[in-house]
């Protein structure tokens, strides 16, 4: 199936940046960003509301990466994520999250 390609190349009216600053976190995400993959039935206590911002503590395990072609199969990422994973070598496979 092939994907829909907008031909008018224009912002659209609901994108604001007007407050943006360009390249804010190039340099961070040029250093390096950790690869955490979720747990399909990952544990959180119940009604626990965990606000943007807010630090939480992540339970799981480091596992070794599996190749590119499982990665983006498994867990629906792109190629850039996939080797960014492979470069890396591990990843957390998270069991659990606490507030």
């Amino acid at each position: 199936m092939k994907k829909a390609t907008r031909k008018d190349k224009e912002m659209r009216d609901h994108y604001d940046f007007t407050g943006g600053v360009r390249g804010k976190f190039a340099r961070r995400y040029a250093e390096g960003s950790n690869v955490v993959v979720l747990d399909p039935d990952v544990k959180r206590t119940d009604g626990a509301a965990i606000a943007p911002g807010r630090r939480v503590t992540l339970i799981g395990l480091v596992r070794p990466a599996p190749d590119a072609a499982t990665a983006i199969r498994q867990w629906k990422i792109d190629g850039g994520a996939a080797k960014s994973l492979i470069e890396r070598g591990t990843y957390l496979h998270v069991t659990e999250i606490q507030p």
